[in-house]
């Protein structure tokens, strides 16, 4: 018969073989040697009201320490096939708890920030991917014909010095960034140039497709009208553009964008812009681009 007892680590019952008495063993749930009891040793006796001994559980091996009897040491009853997972100390448990709890608190108070304090989408990426696809050549005039730093020159009617463009009508000029502020890089238009005037581009279109046209437009404010106005033709098209020079100086020109769209109908179109400005300060034109709208 064997000896029932209760580990003193984990409190677990088991059952001892009595040949184990007072020789040091391990429990098998808990890991904890100890000194097997007598089988000799007193039993406090059981109560009406005790409830009874819980069925035991595998019983206690000897520990590797106990001494050697030439007898095989055995398992008493352990099923050695049922694996013994290991638990985490309490206060490893705890920790990993709070670390959890910590994460996400700190996910749920980024996600508010991130909510409330976006920051605003900077067009500036879209802008150079549309003047990369730009069907244009010489958009923004930067090649030409020389001009002396802080002046301009004029170009007459039929002039082809800008590459990709042509003067149509009257005449322009072609304004050095010193002389007044270009809307990007050194250089800029005047569509008047000692009277109204106007360019053209042809480029190659597909019918029936959609066009988006950007520019920047401003006004050279050094002679009236304050109002400088132009007309753009596309695609069989006009569209007419204002820009008032009040409070501007040729330092501080106020280039606004300006956008417009149209469609092709052939293979090639031929984009204008014309000055509709009497004198010889007209709108002030650059950056100009067009690219295909994608569906």
């Amino acid at each position: 018969m064997g000896i029932p007892l209760q580990c003193p680590g984990c409190q677990q019952p088991c059952v001892l073989d009595p040949f184990l008495a007072g020789r040091r063993v391990r429990c098998p749930c808990c890991k904890e040697e100890f000194t097997a009891p007598s089988p000799t040793a007193e039993r406090a006796p059981q109560g009406e009201n005790d409830s009874p001994l819980p069925p035991p559980l595998p019983s206690a091996i000897q520990s590797e320490s106990a001494p050697a009897t030439g007898v095989p040491r055995p398992t008493l009853g352990c099923d050695v096939s049922i694996p013994q997972l290991s638990r985490p100390p309490r206060r490893s448990r705890a920790i990993v708890l709070l670390s959890v709890a910590a994460g996400a608190v700190a996910m749920l108070l980024l996600g508010i920030v991130l909510d409330r304090f976006v920051l605003p989408h900077d067009s500036t990426g879209d802008e150079n991917a549309e003047k990369a696809r730009n069907l244009l050549v010489n958009g923004n005039f930067e090649e030409g014909p020389e001009i002396a730093t802080g002046w301009f020159i004029t170009l007459e009617n039929g002039s082809a010095a800008l590459p990709g463009w042509v003067v149509s009508q009257g005449n322009i000029n072609v304004v050095d960034s010193l002389f007044y502020n270009a809307a990007g890089g050194k250089r800029s238009l005047d569509l008047n140039g000692t009277m109204p005037g106007a360019i053209r581009q042809t480029f190659k279109s597909k019918k029936g497709q959609k066009y988006r046209l950007t520019f920047a437009l401003a006004g050279n404010a050094t002679a009236g009208p304050t109002m400088k106005t132009l007309q753009v033709s596309a695609g069989g098209k006009t569209k007419e553009f204002t820009f008032d020079t009040a409070g501007k100086t040729r330092n501080n020109m106020g280039w606004v964008s300006k956008t417009w769209e149209f469609t092709a109908e052939s293979d090639q179109t031929t984009l204008e812009f014309l000055s509709l400005t009497p004198g010889d300060s007209g709108s002030a034109l650059d950056d100009v681009v067009v690219v295909a709208i994608r569906d």
